[in-house]
């Protein structure tokens, strides 16, 4: 491509030939950046060590003692912290600069080991008794702080995944085949629903008092997909009596996210708002369509289709223009 261009450029006489000898040297020689390479590595190395201890644990349990097994994950996660504490740049509400190449990467480790040191205490000493909340919470709380004293969006998402856990929003993907998660009594929907509401103030209030303002976007994105799935739950299994409410719920969360999507230009969020919008809409369509029957319901969706088809080359072709860019 740079080839292309120092060609016009020199028909053109455009550019002198000196620089653009110069040009094509620098070109011809520049570096390459290995950055992403080396943090996509090193992230690696984070999951695959603590992912290594969890297997450790596993397969030795009953030949290592589980008081060797907490120490040595204790002292793990205490090295790291220790690390963390010892380099970390003094708290500002603004965005502070990595200390080092590391530091994140060690950070993320910590809070790994902590979950697996606590998770392990809790299996075998089973600490917390039945209060299984209160064993997601305290790392939750924990993580909190970290995100915010060290600067970390990674942690930030263990900490908000952590409080999702806590609301009752985890669900394995074993529970979903088998069918052992009710979904049929709304509870699900509902606390996802608050989730939602509520991180999205939450970040919205520390976007306005100027806190960490570089979070917003880690907030926004549970926020976001909690409050879409949610609906969409709810708009699936409720009868028309409460469809209604949910119909509300689609518009008006999908009108706040464009409005913040064209505020901050962000085209992940316009996507995410359309993308959840088109779910909902075929849906409805596709019901009314059921309940009319009859050849007019096939040519309806038929016609239906090739009308959004063309909305989603439009919308591509003119995100800049909605995103006021």
């Amino acid at each position: 491509m740079e080839k292309i261009i120092l060609s016009k450029l020199r028909k053109e006489n455009l550019l002198p030939e000196p620089e653009s000898k110069k040009t094509e040297y620098y070109h011809a020689h520049k570096l390459f950046s290995l950055h992403w390479e080396i943090k996509t590595i090193l992230y690696l190395g984070v999951l695959l060590l603590s992912t290594g201890v969890g297997l450790i644990i596993y397969e030795n349990i009953d030949s290592i003692s589980h008081q060797a097994i907490l120490a040595a994950i204790g002292l793990a996660c205490a090295a790291c912290f220790y690390y963390c504490f010892k380099n970390a740049k003094p708290y500002q509400h603004t965005f502070v600069e990595s200390p080092g190449l590391i530091f994140d990467y060690v950070l993320l480790l910590a809070c790994l080991l902590f979950l697996s040191f606590e998770g392990y205490f809790q299996y075998q000493y089973n600490i917390f008794g039945e209060r299984y909340g209160l064993a997601v919470l305290i790392p939750a709380i924990l993580f909190f702080y970290l995100a915010y004293r060290m600067d970390h969006k990674g942690v930030l998402s263990l900490a908000i995944t952590g409080l999702a856990g806590w609301m009752g929003l985890a669900v394995t993907p074993q529970e979903l085949l088998s069918g052992a998660t009710d979904f049929s009594e709304m509870t699900m929907v509902w606390t996802g629903l608050g989730f939602g509401v509520s991180v999205s103030m939450l970040a919205l209030w520390l976007e306005k008092e100027d806190i960490k303002k570089h979070f917003t976007f880690t907030y926004l994105n549970f926020a976001s997909h909690a409050l879409f799935f949610a609906t969409l739950a709810g708009l699936f299994m409720l009868d028309t009596a409460l469809k209604l409410l949910f119909v509300f719920f689609l518009v008006s969360f999908c009108t706040a996210f464009i409005i913040h999507a064209r505020r901050q230009k962000s085209f992940y969020f316009l996507l995410i708002a359309t993308l959840y919008g088109y779910i909902g809409m075929t849906y409805l369509i596709f019901q009314i369509a059921d309940e009319a029957g009859g050849d007019n319901s096939l040519y309806m969706m038929i016609f239906y289709f090739m009308a959004t088809c063309a909305g989603i080359i439009l919308f591509f072709s003119n995100h800049k223009k909605l995103l006021g860019k």
